[in-house]
């Protein structure tokens, strides 16, 4: 199930049994995806998702090999794209709904 043909100026993997990816993005952005389509009828759904990723590292490893500098551009990019770090919420005041042991009950 490995057979594809990948065509990087079409954005595109096709494989031998006439599945196709039409992909959108760039392989190492956030906004990388694909479409698959033209699935024979008898493949089952398990061996549908195996193309599709198999079509996408295809198309991923075709693509590095044709750019393989921009690994590293986005490596130096990504300080940017950090999450901002939640601090320790244990200073603060704590609110419970528990009688305290104190309060004399009458």
């Amino acid at each position: 199930m490995s057979e594809w043909e990948v065509d990087i100026a079409a954005k595109r993997a096709r494989h031998s049994c006439g599945a196709e990816i039409i992909f959108s993005g760039h392989p190492e952005s956030n906004s990388f995806d694909g479409k698959p389509n033209g699935f024979p009828a008898e493949i089952t759904a398990i061996e549908q998702v195996v193309l599709i990723r198999t079509g996408f590292e295809a198309y991923r490893k075709a693509h590095q090999k044709k750019s393989p500098g921009h690994s590293q551009l986005r490596r130096k990019s990504s300080t940017a794209e950090r999450r901002p770090v939640i601090k320790s919420k244990s200073n603060r005041p704590i609110m419970s709904l528990k009688r305290s042991t104190t309060e004399s009950s009458d």
